[in-house]
């Protein structure tokens, strides 16, 4: 092997009893990991493990600290069904909540920017740990988090704000603080938090590479419709605009950004392994270049056929400083336009694959396609779609994830039906075709018949 298999590893010691012995079944010592999850479910469990002892300590499994963790994990349901509670009952949604300026309609006291703070302190603690893999310590402050600070002190200190009927901002400052607390508190226990907005930003490049490397390896980008780089680019502009006013996961916005960058990866590699001649503008002659002829940045009915990186590049910037000049006169904090705005980025994500499902019927085949590019859109639209709805993103995301992932399947469907169609066509039998040549001896016409097999 030219390379270690991990960069990191980490392993723990043995697992003991709660006297420091061996497990063991002749010694009756034995705890089944099943048995554990029964009674407690894993996420005790799984916590427990990196809460009890060091990664590299051997682990004394007793019963009465593992209860501990499940103590502290139902006082921490006892204070998400006391917060949810109320703030229903009062209509509270955290949107609405203004802290600073003439409209200020919240009111924070000392232990409403303690608590905010100690959120803040511990959630950078806790990723600093992770980092060194110090998971026991990482563990052991949201433990000590839980109970002392957030259910012991904060929750204590604003449980008589909470029974006030009228919308006063006092009350409201401790709803917002809570919520916020809670809302940090849950992003910072769930590990996979990290890993998620990771694959959400990075996810759909995998596609766009897949298409790169297939005309590298095919020396060919014949029948892929460059159409869907144009409308990819202009549908990551109205994202990045989108968030500008609206101001939703910010992950979504470093999405927009990586996705518009790779269009100019793919064309790269489709004029670079494209027929240069089928790239001429209509009109010219086969040796002028696109880029030589003013009028053909004009030419609506040759846009985007060009032949040079830069004028895809010039184009975009123009196409982005115009999105933008329109974003400006309406408003971009227009909640209709912006909501519109919305639509227009996500639709043009919907309908992005239709030109090429027309290709391919078109042409009879998809070799222009990487299997992999569509499979992966596939696997990542269902990811994205779930990741839209569990974070609560607008609801123009949910939407685009449900209408590309049955865009997709039709996508997938076409390269297995012309994959099978093209395997078939193989085993016809090519038919033998006669051809009559004419040829004139001594003045007078006679013909002979010549039978030529075709291969």
């Amino acid at each position: 092997m030219e390379r270690a298999p991990y960069n990191k590893v980490l392993m723990h010691g043995f697992v003991l009893d709660e006297n420091g012995k061996k497990m063991s079944k002749s010694l009756g010592n034995v705890v089944q990991p099943e048995e554990v999850i029964e009674k407690y479910g894993a996420d005790v469990l799984r916590f427990y493990l990196l809460w009890a002892a060091k990664p590299w300590d051997d682990l004394k499994f007793v019963w009465d600290e593992l209860n501990n963790v499940n103590k502290m994990f139902n006082i921490l349901w006892n204070v998400y069904v006391f917060s949810t509670t109320y703030m229903a009952l009062d209509d509270f949604n955290p949107e609405k909540c203004i802290l600073d300026g003439p409209d200020a309609n919240v009111s924070l006291r000392s232990e409403d920017k303690w608590i905010i703070s100690r959120v803040n302190s511990l959630a950078k603690l806790v990723g600093e740990n992770i980092d060194r893999n110090y998971f026991h310590v990482a563990t052991r402050a949201i433990y000590d988090f839980i109970l002392d600070d957030l259910s012991r002190w904060y929750v204590r200190l604003i449980r008589g704000r909470t029974w006030v009927e009228s919308d006063d901002p006092d009350k409201l400052g401790a709803y917002y603080c809570l919520y916020t607390a809670l809302n940090n508190l849950i992003h910072i226990m769930a590990f996979y938090n990290a890993v998620m907005n990771f694959a959400i930003v990075v996810g759909p490049s995998i596609g766009y590479i897949s298409q790169g490397l297939k005309f590298k390896i095919n020396k060919k980008s014949k029948g892929f419709c460059l159409s869907m780089c144009l409308k990819t680019i202009l549908s990551s502009i109205f994202k990045i605009y989108f968030w500008v006013g609206k101001r939703y996961n910010i992950y979504l916005l470093y999405q927009a950004i990586l996705v518009l960058l790779l269009q100019y990866y793919i064309i790269i590699f489709y004029l670079k392994y494209s027929d240069k001649d089928c790239m001429r503008i209509v009109g010219l002659q086969r040796q002028e270049k696109c880029s030589k002829s003013l009028k053909s940045f004009f030419d609506l009915k040759n846009f985007w056929r060009w032949d040079n990186l830069f004028s895809f590049l010039f184009y975009s910037i123009v196409l982005a400083i115009l999105i933008g000049f329109v974003c400006f006169i309406f408003g971009i904090h227009n909640k209709i336009f912006l909501e519109i705005l919305g639509y227009i980025a996500t639709g043009i994500d919907v309908f992005l694959g239709l030109p090429q499902i027309y290709t391919n019927y078109k042409l009879k085949n998809s070799h222009s396609l990487s299997t992999i590019m569509i499979l992966s859109f596939l696997l990542g639209d269902l990811f994205r779609t779930y990741y839209y709805i569990t974070t609560k993103s607008p609801f123009q995301f949910i939407l685009c994830g449900i209408m590309q992932v049955s865009i997709n399947i039709i996508l997938m469907l076409q390269i297995i039906y012309y994959k099978i169609r093209g395997n078939s066509s193989k085993f016809v039998e090519k038919p033998k075709i006669e051809i009559k040549v004419s040829t004139e001896l001594d003045l007078s016409k006679t013909s002979e018949s010549k039978e030529i097999d075709v291969v």
